[in-house]
């Protein structure tokens, strides 16, 4: 295990090597808990399969991808200062992070155990080794002063503050573990904040197709609908296209794979869940304005299977996908409305029940907190 610490100047600070079996109990521990992070979250949110491609300075320059860098980490255990120093100063001059952090680098292999045709795996008979090296790009802040109890004085007092080393940020996983081997043609790409992927450093160090965020593809794709339905689109037609999707996903939850949808595959979503042809005519021109370059987009990351969601200013109505068809649109004296009857339904305002409510009040779901 390695590590450089870095100061928001991007100056480094100082640089260590640890053998990891040397350290205590304790600091293996808090170590693990650092390295499991940078490779947790689900696909397409928090990690992301990077393919090494054409990488650019800061500058838009042309430069070396870090593949041959990663590959001689991988092949010198950690041991070669120099090659850790380049690739120290490769990922500070991307990173561009603006307070301290700490590169950690950790060297590890895997015995791939053999696996039988009926999938048991066989742990003692290993069919291949999976060397890799974990870089995490972990911030280091200050603690909070606090009063603790000193056992010296026998009182409380205020401690000193310290640098502590946070969880990573960002992650880089290399050679990715593809189908039981390794796979060094990319990195498994991890961000804490799935809004915050950092394409910048990822075209400088990896130069692949950056991955475009959960947030920026339900913007996308929100987009693609707003546009094919020419401004015209209605409450049923987003409530139809989310009851389908919810059911695409249902369906595909035990692949092994997250469903993603290719453009031809986005045009038969949309024809299938009533989108008229006339509509369906714009959909190549729009997809390739908000697309200029395919990508495929993530079921999960385009719609909330949970809720569905109203918002207009100052007022925000979510229900129960199950219990979306409530609410319609409706025009009463001439103006657009949106209408849940509620009938024999219990209403509640502020937990008051206010039409056939229940004295006892609401039950309440911490996960969903409906408002119908």
């Amino acid at each position: 295990m390695c590590g450089c610490y870095v100061n928001g100047d991007g100056e480094r600070i100082t640089s260590f090597r640890e053998t990891f079996a040397m350290l205590s109990e304790e600091e293996q521990d808090k170590y693990f808990e650092i390295f499991k992070k940078g490779m947790s979250g689900s696909f397409g949110h928090n990690l992301f399969c990077t393919e090494f491609g054409e990488a650019q300075d800061a500058e838009g320059n042309p430069c070396e991808n870090l593949q041959e860098l990663f590959l001689k980490l991988r092949d010198s255990e950690l041991e070669d200062d120099a090659i850790l120093d380049e690739f120290y100063e490769r990922v500070i001059a991307a990173y561009g992070y603006r307070d301290n952090y700490l590169i950690l680098l950790a060297h590890d292999s895997y015995d791939v155990p053999q696996r039988t045709s009926d999938g048991y795996e066989m742990e003692d008979a290993s069919e291949d080794v999976y060397s890799y090296v974990l870089c995490l790009l972990c911030p280091v802040n200050l603690t909070d002063y606090d009063i603790c109890y000193d056992a010296q004085s026998h009182s409380f007092r205020n401690t000193n503050r310290r640098w502590k080393l946070e969880q990573p940020m960002h992650a880089m996983l290399f050679p990715m573990f593809t189908d039981r081997m390794s796979d060094i043609t990319g990195t498994l790409f991890y961000s804490k904040d799935a809004k915050d992927i950092r394409t910048d450093m990822l075209a400088s160090l990896i130069g692949s197709i950056t991955p475009i965020s959960a947030r920026g593809q339900r913007e996308i794709f929100g987009a693609i609908v707003e546009e094919t339905l020419g401004g015209k689109c209605e409450y049923d037609d987003v409530r139809s296209i989310q009851d389908i999707l919810s059911d695409r996903i249902e369906e595909s939850k035990d692949a092994p794979e997250p469903l993603v949808f290719s453009k031809a595959e986005l045009s038969e979503l949309l024809s299938d869940s009533g989108v008229s042809e006339e509509s369906m005519q714009r959909f190549d021109m729009v997809y390739d304005s908000v697309l200029p370059q395919e990508r495929p987009l993530q079921a999960t990351n385009i719609i909330d299977t949970k809720k569905m969601e109203v918002k207009l200013e100052g007022i925000k109505i979510t229900a129960k996908p199950e219990r979306a068809r409530l609410v319609t649109t409706r025009q009463i004296d001439g103006r657009n409305c949106l209408v849940i009857p509620i009938d024999d339904e219990e209403v509640f305002v502020n937990g008051i029940a206010i039409i056939g409510g229940d004295k006892t009040g609401p039950e309440e779901d911490d996960d969903e907190k409906t408002e119908e």
